[in-house]
Formats: C-alpha cells, structure tokens, sequence
C-alpha cells in the first residue's frame, strides 16, 4: 500500500495493441497453452533504450524513459506511479503478468509492482478494496514482499488473503532486475513466480470479488513504516522498470 501521492501530470495513451506474441510466455515462466488461443489477448512493452510504449495512463509525479527501462522517481516525500489501462478480475478472465523491474536503491523507499482496485488507489484513506502485491521493494534491506489482501465485509476493512505468501530477495533486489510474476485463474486462485521459478500458488482464496489495476510506482516510506523501510533519504530516487508482459484469456 502507499501514501497519498502528489499529482503532478495526468495523461493517458491509447489503448494497448492486441496482438500475440507467442514466445513470451515460456521466457517468462508461464505455461499458457491451456488457454483458448483464439479467445485472448496479449501485450508486452520492453522500456529499454528510452522506448516509449501504449496502454499506460494516470502518470502521476516525476517520470521519466531511460536506457535501461521507464524511471519511476521519489523526491522529497512526493510519490510516483503509472497505472495500465486493462482490468484484471479473476471472475472474468485468467491473466498472467511478469515485470521485470529494478527497485530503488535507497533507504527510505518502497517501490511496487501491485493489482488494486483503483478507488483505493486514488484515495489511500480507502480501505475495503482487493488486492495483490506482486512486489513490494523495501530499499532499506532488500527485502522484497509478495501478498495479497481481500476485501472483508464483515470488518468493512483489508484481511489478508489466507495462506498469504512472502518471499524474500537477498540478490541486489534493489540494484539489478528482477522478474515478478503472477497467474490468476477464475475463483481467486492465483501463483506467484520470482525470475521464472515457483514461490508459491494454488491458493484457494484471493482477491476475485473486484476489478483491479496494475500499478508500478514508488513513495517514501520512511515515515510509516521507518522499521523495515530504513531512515528518510533527502535525495532523489527512483526505480527502473525494463519490461511488462501481459496476457489475458477468457
């Protein structure tokens, strides 16, 4: 989850091409041809040499293309993300989505890649929302944390999706790439991968109730959640996403 963001431009591309790209899914891990090929669509967006790519809107902060990916920036205490135009709901479609994506290197900052519904993305006070958070990347100790949360009525509040799942990354999770994976199948179940390999999956339960966004961003945690985020750093930082690859079948 993240702090209220400063807006500082809004803007919105076209929608994304719908077009197969059929190796994608086995370099990244997936095994897809479960699917009714017929019946799908898939978009891949490689960031790299300051490519500019569709499908991307709801720019928020200091953003910026780069040789090595999309630079997503913290200054200060603002906070930066973009947001992907599809939805993703597990009563409609199977989806599969890998980002690969280098963390902020400073204490201080959490940088994210995440499924949320979008009004509790623009209102962080908002707290009766589903959600999956592929990669959250503590740049304090290099820890990164995957889980998900769904909404419960029954509190009008978050309860974590059970069992939940955390992995943690102690290979420059904040200085190199990493790809962060995620399935999720109708009725909730979904499985989560770390640079092509299993950490986890088949859960019964999961956010499968709302429509949610895929968010990238980053913001300065050091006040929140100083503990595991590492004291407040007054210069600027940023993270580095290289790729997103994205397929959904109904």
């Amino acid at each position: 989850m993240v702090r209220t963001l400063l807006l500082l431009a809004a803007s919105a591309f076209a929608a994304p091409a719908v077009k197969p790209v059929s190796d994608l899914a086995s370099r990244f891990g997936f095994n897809a041809t479960v699917e009714n090929a017929d019946n799908c669509r898939e978009y891949y967006a490689d960031f790299t040499n300051s490519a500019s790519h569709p499908g991307w809107g709801d720019f928020q902060g200091h953003t910026a293309a780069g040789p090595g990916g999309f630079r997503i920036f913290n200054n200060d205490k603002g906070g930066s993300r973009i947001r992907f135009d599809w939805d993703f709901n597990a009563g409609e479609a199977v989806s599969y989505v890998a980002v690969t994506m280098r963390g902020a290197p400073d204490t201080g900052k959490n940088s994210y890649a995440i499924l949320r519904e979008p009004k509790c993305q623009d209102d962080l006070n908002k707290h009766n929302c589903d959600e999956i958070d592929m990669a959250e990347v503590w740049g304090w100790h290099q820890i990164v944390d995957a889980h998900s949360f769904l909404y419960n009525p029954s509190v009008s509040d978050y309860d974590y999706a059970s069992p939940t799942p955390v992995f943690t990354v102690t290979s420059n999770a904040n200085n190199q790439q990493h790809t962060y994976g995620l399935e999720l199948r109708r009725g909730g179940k979904y499985w989560m991968r770390f640079n092509n390999q299993d950490v986890g999956g088949g859960w019964t339960q999961g956010p499968y109730a709302h429509s949610m966004k895929l968010y990238l961003g980053i913001w300065d945690c050091s006040t929140d959640f100083g503990g595991v985020c590492g004291p407040y750093f007054n210069q600027e930082s940023w993270m580095e996403v290289k790729s997103v690859w994205i397929k959904q079948c109904w």
